[in-house]
């Protein structure tokens, strides 16, 4: 199934204000060394990112909602990338209320393992939800989280 709207195009068509929003160099450890410092930004663009940028803010993100005992949402594009970072995610499940898994699994016999009463495993394959990387969960001031399209 081909997706003719990509995800965040159609966020910037509902909210043009973010595609108007200067880019920021997320690279800048010295700028933004902890989650906190990314909070504080409030709202964040970047481009020219590289996986292990991402890869760092979502642990941040997955840290917190563990040590605050908050929600979390993950996305994943394929099952493999979610199966990579399984293990770690039985072990974040245990001390998290509720987990949502989604991603691009269109493989009928893929069967995570993870405990029911604690997450919920979702498909999103051929919607415009499939080529994302979202990590969410829940601060002080409401939602927060990492939002990234195609990343390869």
């Amino acid at each position: 199934m081909q997706v003719s709207e990509k995800f965040l195009d159609s966020i910037y068509q509902e909210f043009d204000v973010i595609q108007k929003t200067e880019q920021t160099d997320i690279t800048d450890q010295n700028k933004f060394a902890t989650l906190e410092d990314h909070m504080k930004a409030k709202l964040i663009t970047f481009d020219n990112v590289k996986r292990p940028d991402l890869y760092r803010l979502s642990k941040l993100i997955e840290d917190h909602a563990q040590r605050a005992y908050e929600p979390l949402i993950a996305t994943f594009e394929t099952e493999h990338l979610y199966k990579y970072v399984e293990k770690h995610y039985l072990e974040l499940m245990k001390n998290i209320p509720m987990t949502w898994v989604i991603g691009g699994f269109d493989n009928p016999f893929f069967a995570p393992q993870t405990p029911p009463d604690k997450a919920e495993i979702l498909t999103c394959a051929g919607t415009n939800l499939q080529d994302m990387w979202i990590v969410v969960s829940k601060g002080p001031d409401g939602l927060f989280g990492l939002v990234a399209e195609d990343v390869g």
